[in-house]
């Protein structure tokens, strides 16, 4: 039988483990919402000494996308910086030219136009100085750039596309290296 006694200490007891268990409780509480949404710049950085124009642009995207630019003309700047893998290339470490496994990753190269030291060191202050690296890296692109030149100098196409981009210089390494800048700069999210 149940008594009054025991009623009332089982009531006690409930009162009491709903206070403790509700006084622990904290409430979450929201975060603020954002005073004003992300917006992407409205243009993208260029060095004085390297202005945007669209036939530089052009020929950099011809250039990054040509496997001619390695050593054994099997891969591009593409090949470890995919646009459809958000301009890297899906792998824990690069493969470069003649299947040479990299030490590090490919990093995207998204938003490079504001970045302020470039390569996984930041030993490369500019992308135009950024691009020599990969070209010549024996575990990356390894191309000779005097080969390089001389393959690029033999393509009439490329011939007049520096020409016509760069009328008083022509392929050069500085405009090699001006055109890819120019072309990765412009690679922005959003």
């Amino acid at each position: 039988m149940i008594s009054a006694v025991n009623i009332a200490t089982t009531v006690t007891l409930a009162l009491v483990l709903t206070l403790l268990t509700t006084s622990s409780c904290v409430t979450a509480q929201a975060e603020p919402a954002p005073t004003r949404a992300f917006q992407r710049p409205a243009t993208v950085p260029h060095p004085e000494s390297n202005p945007y124009t669209p036939g530089k642009f052009a020929l950099g995207r011809k250039l990054f996308f040509d496997p001619r630019l390695s050593r054994d003309n099997d891969i591009s700047c593409a090949t470890c910086h995919n646009p459809a893998h958000g301009w890297e290339d899906g792998r824990a470490l690069a493969v470069g030219s003649g299947q040479a496994v990299h030490e590090r990753h490919s990093p995207t190269l998204e938003n490079l136009a504001w970045a302020p030291a470039l390569l996984w060191d930041g030993r490369a202050p500019t992308l135009e100085s950024q691009v020599w690296f990969p070209l010549t890296a024996h575990d990356e692109m390894a191309q000779d750039v005097r080969e390089l030149m001389a393959e690029l100098g033999a393509d009439q196409s490329y011939v007049e596309h520096f020409r016509d981009v760069f009328p008083e210089r022509g392929i050069s390494l500085i405009t090699l290296s001006a055109a890819i800048a120019t072309f990765e700069r412009e690679i922005v999210s959003g």
